[in-house]
């Protein structure tokens, strides 16, 4: 968002392609808390229970309903910074087949989700960049002249998955930090006992906040080494992708 703030004065020629650049970003920030987030709970959700934790059943953990993952700081931070983190999937360790390898796969199954969701929406972002007749090759390049209707619908969905796909990286890079929210914070939770987990977990306003001002100082720079990674991996992706669609197209 402060990209597109600051980008703003490149856009003055082109008002539609504006338009269309900030509600396909805010478009992005719905699409990841209403379906990305919740995704990624659920699938943590099962990961618990198909280790033998039959209480997140229970308690809607393996539904996609977004009440289950709202965080409002998490919220906050997806349209500010573009990475977004969802509430803890709360579940009892003691009940695990095998605590220990439940645990980090627990962790690893939603770092796994955030890279297949951005895996599949680069995709489409490739995808699109080659088969529409606009000459928009990626969304925060606008042509010079003014889009038509369909053009602006095209473009709106375009920064949609363009954006959405740099959250869901951001967010898994983000989760390999260990601590809570994050989804590492549960083999933390698991090195260093019951007592400090509580204590960590007392404090996650705290900690919440801190990994927002974190995100907005390391992701703001787009020369640190969280964005050249993003963007390194996205650009291997989309090369992939692209030998895949010159196959077929």
């Amino acid at each position: 968002m402060y990209r597109i703030i600051m980008n703003l004065q490149e856009y003055t020629h082109n008002i539609s392609g504006t338009i269309c650049l900030i509600l396909g970003y805010l478009l992005a920030c719905v699409l990841f808390v209403l379906v990305i987030g919740p995704m990624h709970n659920a699938i943590k959700g099962r990961a618990a229970w198909s280790n033998g934790d039959e209480w997140v059943a229970e308690n809607g953990y393996l539904s996609m309903n977004p009440k289950m993952s709202f965080h409002w700081i998490g919220l906050l931070s997806v349209v500010v910074t573009r990475l977004g983190f969802t509430k803890r999937v709360r579940y009892r360790q003691r009940y695990f087949d095998a605590p220990v390898l439940g645990t980090i796969w627990l962790s690893l199954s939603g770092i796994l989700t955030y890279l297949l969701c951005s895996a599949i929406l680069v995709f489409f972002c490739a995808l699109m960049g080659r088969v529409n007749s606009f000459d928009i090759t990626t969304p925060t390049i606008v042509p010079q002249e003014q889009l038509p209707f369909f053009g602006c619908v095209f473009h709106t969905s375009f920064a949609m998955v363009f954006y959405a796909s740099r959250m869901c990286i951001y967010s898994a890079l983000f989760n390999l930090i260990p601590i809570a929210p994050m989804d590492m914070g549960e083999i933390l939770f698991l090195l260093i006992g019951k007592h400090w987990s509580d204590v960590i977990k007392k404090n996650d306003l705290f900690i919440s906040v801190g990994l927002f001002l974190l995100a907005f100082f390391v992701l703001g720079m787009p020369d640190s080494f969280v964005v050249t990674f993003s963007t390194d991996i996205i650009t291997m992706m989309s090369s992939a992708f692209n030998f895949i669609i010159n196959i077929f197209l």
